[in-house]
């Protein structure tokens, strides 16, 4: 079975979890999500939000992930040694 190259489309910087908390604060517990101006949907209970936050916070972890694996694949790391070697040149430990 052949790879499958996927790549993630990143999300909407306002469809971040920390942004999503401060509009349902603002919002007196709604918030309004709509794709392209047009709503889609209304979320006014807490069951529905809390959800929704672990979705986009699961979102974001993947996207976070990926990026690593992405810097893995693109030679954009150090060996531990490496690394401990510069923290300790850059602190004078």
């Amino acid at each position: 079975m052949a790879a499958v190259d996927q790549q993630l489309t990143p999300l909407p910087a306002n469809l971040k979890a920390d942004k999503l908390r401060e509009k349902w604060q603002q919002n007196q517990r709604r918030v309004l999500l709509n794709i392209n101006g047009r709503l889609k949907f209304e979320i006014t209970d807490e069951t529905s939000f809390n959800m929704l936050l672990l979705l986009v916070e699961r979102l974001e972890n993947i996207a976070a992930i990926q990026e690593g694996l992405d810097d893995v694949a693109a030679g954009r790391t150090m060996s531990v040694e490496l690394f401990e070697q510069k923290v300790r040149a850059k602190h004078g430990v």
